[in-house]
């Protein structure tokens, strides 16, 4: 799939970003894991505000990834 993309779509910024974030580990809030480095985005966010633990995770730990922005290919 890499080679049949290569000449389609730059890949590198992608895999830059995903393993920085995924370089910096997790932490454990109210009993919840969290990617590091998305937790300080999620200001607003609560557990008390999700049903449980695995909706406040999906909340914050979403990657949203737009295929039609090269130069910001996740957000």
């Amino acid at each position: 799939m890499g080679v049949l993309l290569s000449g389609v779509i730059s890949i590198t910024p992608f895999k830059q970003t995903i393993n920085k974030i995924a370089s910096n580990g997790f932490v454990v809030k109210d009993d919840c894991y969290f990617l590091a480095s998305l937790l300080p985005l999620a200001k607003n966010a609560s557990k008390e505000r999700f049903i449980d633990c695995v909706g406040y995770e999906c909340f914050v730990n979403s990657i949203h990834i737009d295929a039609n922005d090269e130069k910001y290919l996740l957000y």
